[in-house]
């Protein structure tokens, strides 16, 4: 019995590293859909795949500018060399 708790853990944990990485690739500019796309399959790759992200592409890819205007008003969430 204790083994089956330790396999449910382990599941669990994997599956919001995997969850995590979906978020953090959506989010990310890689240069192209193809290197995109590539993660989005290393990801889903059982156990390793989220790991190799995390270690490999989570540095190869670039957070993108997200930018929300309302009302002539311009909030940015990117920082600016002043």
């Amino acid at each position: 019995m204790h083994t089956v708790k330790m396999f449910i853990v382990i599941g669990i944990v994997f599956w919001i590293l995997t969850v995590l990485a979906i978020i953090d690739l959506a989010w990310k500019d890689f240069g192209s859909l193809g290197k995109k796309v590539a993660w989005a399959f290393i990801i889903f790759i059982p156990f390793i795949g989220c790991i190799m992200y995390f270690i490999i592409g989570y540095r190869q890819g670039k957070k993108q500018s997200v930018t929300l205007k309302i009302d002539k008003i311009t909030f940015d969430n990117t920082k600016k060399n002043q």
